[in-house]
């Protein structure tokens, strides 16, 4: 068999509800006639969605390129969107409730990004593709495969590839019984333009974050989160709520009368009676105290340590966490579009 001609063409129900968009067709699949048929499609659907009851017969399933590559390896395909136009074709030809992109390349295709590992979890969705219906990236069962030749850390990246995608089964299970599931509207107050659009118009932005901040004063609960560069801090954010936020850029905006205004009000929040909530929170609580001489009073939980407790064997930065207990999709790449964007960013981590 010609393994640079051998093709496997997609599989199971074209009208299915759900399609499992994956990368290349292994040894197994080409022989079989079958996309994931082989290893990585029993840990797939016996394993991750088999956990959470979604069946193969449920999918059409098929890759984004079409013929077994060179040696397997899709960094030697010449041509790796030569299928493109047949497999959007294809999945835009009936309507659909989810998309399973499975690895970078189905991710890329979809959606023109790369970064499984960030955006795996995420719901996303484009007009273009299958009437703006649900993508959910997921990690490709190959991964840990493809690294088990290294001797350090193969166990470790296995058992992060199986529960990180029983975890985005459920995800994918919650979107079937909710096609048009989507995070909570969640609003950033800042010194933005845009932010201020239809509010009060006769407060200047720093009126208006001083109206914000006092809010904060009356919260039962809050988070806070910083931005820095170095020993500096850029901006702080307040958050009282899932849904609002408000953060005050300390690198020039204001005068230096108003910030030192802001950032009294600051202080009195975090000295206040509210519980606190942060990330990482040594970190934030040893910057304000050195720069700012603000302390923290009342502090009550700290998400990263927390999931430590729960979680050991695994990262605990924020945008896994995000990714696991919350619906919005991955965005710390937007804060290097715009200062507003980074303001914004530190508004979302709150």
């Amino acid at each position: 068999m010609n393994d640079l001609t051998s093709i496997c063409p997609p599989s199971g129900d074209e009208k299915a509800r759900v399609v499992v968009l994956g990368e290349v067709p292994g040894k197994e699949e080409v022989l079989n006639g079958e996309n994931f048929s082989g290893p990585t499609g029993r840990i797939l659907f016996e394993d991750h969605l088999g956990s959470a009851g979604i069946s193969r017969s449920q999918c059409l399933v098929m890759n984004t390129y079409w013929e077994r590559p060179p040696g397997g390896k899709f960094e030697l395909i010449r041509e790796p969107f030569k299928y493109e136009d047949q497999v959007m074709e294809l999945i835009n030809s009936y309507p659909r409730d989810l998309i399973i992109a499975i690895g970078d390349h189905a991710l890329n295709m979809l959606l023109g990004k790369l970064g499984i590992w960030k955006h795996r979890g995420s719901i996303l969705r484009v007009p273009h593709v299958a009437n703006n219906c649900a993508i959910l990236p997921m990690i490709h069962p190959a991964a840990w495969m493809r690294n088990k030749k290294q001797e350090e850390g193969s166990s470790g990246l296995e058992y992060w590839v199986r529960v990180l995608g029983r975890m985005d089964a459920q995800r994918a299970k919650q979107i079937l019984a909710k096609p048009s599931l989507c995070d909570i509207k969640r609003k950033v107050f800042t010194y933005g333009r845009s932010v201020f659009e239809g509010r009060i118009q006769n407060l200047s932005p720093y009126q208006r974050l001083q109206q914000e901040l006092g809010e904060y004063s009356q919260a039962s609960v809050l988070s806070f989160d910083i931005e820095s560069s170095g020993d500096d801090i850029l901006c702080i954010g307040l958050a009282k709520s899932p849904a609002s936020s408000t953060v005050i850029p300390f690198n020039g905006t204001f005068s230096r009368q108003e910030e030192v205004q802001l950032l009294r009000m600051v202080r009195d929040i975090l000295n206040g009676p509210s519980l606190k909530i942060a990330q990482n929170s040594d970190f934030d609580a040893q910057h304000l105290a050195r720069e700012f001489g603000i302390a923290i009073k009342n502090f009550w939980f700290d998400t990263m340590v927390a999931h430590a407790l729960l979680e050991p064997e695994m990262a605990h930065d924020l945008d896994l966490l995000v990714s696991i207990y919350t619906l919005h999709p991955f965005y710390a790449e937007e804060k290097k579009n715009s200062q507003e964007d980074f303001w914004i960013y530190c508004g979302r981590d709150c």
